[in-house]
């Protein structure tokens, strides 16, 4: 788009929140005389900003369950930073599992900047023996994480990943228009399904899907946050037989989150599909030549919520990275999304993984911090925490970010100075406003956000302002990242709470050059002629 010259006028620019309310209401606020609006995209013509993004989903945010093998059980957190995860018990303690025995023991500090293990099991807080303690309390310290020569090797192995995957300069998928996808249903010898196609066409395709309390089907997420313009109809087949054991395609080790065992067993779906008389080319929306994506749901659990090696952890990826790509019907099979059948032991998959991995098929990049040194857009978005709102049964809306690169919303380019009535809440409404600044780069979008249909366990409610960057492509740096909330109550400390909109638990109803958070750009451009005070 172009951009719109930062005027003298925006800068003094006051929007008062009178009246302004967290109910399921419009927004109105109050600004001068407002002589110009214009309507334009905001953002890029590519989501993916040219990123090569091999996009692992986030792990589950709540406590796991482990069982060790003498029956004693215990709970533990699933963490992420940089390209590794880390289990760690309810007080902070690294663990690791030994693969002699299957028993979790404690971590130590290992050679190199590795992690070893000790030769202590893990218990239940409550169950804790005295050596346990002693150990605990005297000799190991919480939060241990790979450094050093070790942290530099898996590094440099996650970007290596990078190397093997083509530059997506775009959405594979057509993010508008009524389309056709394709789910592959695949097991494994010694981990056959639980749940049948027809269960997996209801969770795709099936209006008002409520199963284990999801708040909707694939469909109805895409339909409903897209207001209207994206309509998916899923064809779902199988289950097909993997010709090895789960094991064979697991992760290995938390240290690498290796997902190229995956990859065959993609195309072990692919195959088993084209045998089975699928036909490819119905599944190239954009006419490019090329299957826009294809969904593998393999069976047992994903790795992001089980912890466990042996299983897969949910991501997007391309066969091309192993050199499996392959052309049925015509068309070349490459991209592809991959998620569990399960949630936990026995239940089925909530939406939540699938509609996140799809935004991926969408061109747009993960929202959290991607290196684990902070939430990102925590729980305010599905590109982030937010897929795992109410278990992953009601996933939050993308972010007016998201949205605008889609084509989703439009912005209304604020100039000058004047009234804004109405604001409506963004489950209803694509109504959103953008506020340039000096630097071409960086602006600011501004919704109202409810709790209310997908949106209904977003951490709270009132008006979203996000600080964007676009000369960053991810949010991997929390310090300068590609798509910031700027939080009302000036923590950002956690993945969401009810203090972040305005305004908030704290009642904070200003924003300006000199307000905590403040409208500053991240090169502090802010002499008194060029201060806008964009709420007051």
């Amino acid at each position: 788009m172009k951009k719109k010259k930062f005027t003298a006028a925006v800068h003094l620019l006051l929007l008062a929140l009178v009246g302004f309310i967290p109910t399921n209401q419009a927004i109105t606020t109050h600004l001068l005389p407002l002589p110009t609006i214009s309507r334009a995209i905001a953002g890029i013509d590519h989501p993916s900003h040219g990123k090569k993004n091999h996009c692992r989903i986030s792990p589950y945010p709540d406590p796991i369950a482990f069982q060790q093998p003498d029956g004693r059980s215990f709970s533990a957190f699933l963490l992420t930073e940089g390209p590794s995860a880390y289990l760690e018990t309810l007080d902070g303690y690294t663990i690791l599992l030994d693969p002699t025995d299957g028993y979790y023991r404690y971590a130590t500090r290992g050679s190199k900047g590795d992690l070893a293990l000790t030769g202590v099991a893990v218990s239940a807080i409550a169950e804790r023996i005295p050596t346990e303690i002693l150990l605990l309390t005297q000799i190991l310290r919480p939060h241990l994480r790979y450094e050093g020569a070790r942290l530099q090797e898996l590094v440099a192995n996650d970007q290596q990943k990078d190397l093997t995957l083509p530059v997506v300069t775009g959405s594979i998928f057509p993010p508008a228009g009524n389309q056709r996808a394709l789910l592959l249903l695949i097991d494994f010898p010694d981990q056959p399904f639980t749940y049948t196609t027809a269960d997996f066409n209801n969770l795709a395709n099936q209006a008002g899907y409520n199963v284990n309390g999801n708040s909707g089907s694939f469909k109805d997420y895409y339909r409903d946050i897209s207001y209207g313009l994206l309509v998916i109809d899923t064809d779902v087949s199988g289950w097909y037989r993997a010709a090895n054991n789960q094991s064979t395609y697991g992760i290995e080790d938390l240290a690498n989150r290796n997902f190229s065992n995956a990859i065959p067993l993609v195309r072990e779906a692919v195959d088993a599909a084209e045998a089975a008389g699928v036909d490819f080319s119905q599944y190239d929306g954009d006419g490019d030549g090329r299957v826009d994506v294809v969904e593998i749901i393999h069976s047992g659990r994903g790795a992001e919520e089980s912890g466990n090696v042996a299983d897969i952890w949910s991501h997007r990826w391309a066969l091309s990275s192993a050199g499996l790509q392959v052309t049925y019907d015509g068309k070349q099979v490459n991209d592809y999304i991959m998620q569990a059948e399960k949630l936990g032991a026995t239940n089925i998959a909530n939406i939540g993984v699938l509609v996140h991995e799809f935004g991926h098929a969408l061109g747009l990049p993960d929202l959290y911090d991607t290196d684990g040194s902070s939430s990102g857009l925590g729980r305010w978005c599905c590109m982030a925490g937010g897929t795992w709102n109410n278990n992953g049964r009601t996933p939050a809306q993308f972010s007016a970010w998201c949205k605008a690169q889609l084509g989703w919303t439009t912005p209304t380019v604020l100039e000058g100075t004047g009234n804004i009535t109405g604001l409506n809440f963004s489950d209803a409404s694509d109504e959103v406003y953008r506020i340039n600044t000096p630097d071409p780069d960086e602006y600011f979008l501004l919704e109202n956000r409810q709790k209310t249909g997908w949106d209904t366990n977003i951490p709270g409610a009132g008006l979203v302002i996000y600080h964007i960057d676009e000369s960053q492509n991810s949010n991997a740096n929390e310090n300068r990242p590609l798509v910031d909330l700027e939080q009302a109550d000036g923590n950002s400390n956690n993945s969401g709470d009810t203090g972040d909109l305005f305004p908030g638990s704290t009642g904070n109803t200003s924003f300006s050059c000199a307000t905590v958070p403040n409208s500053n750009t991240y090169s502090n451009f802010s002499p008194t002629s060029m201060c806008p005070t964009l709420l007051q």
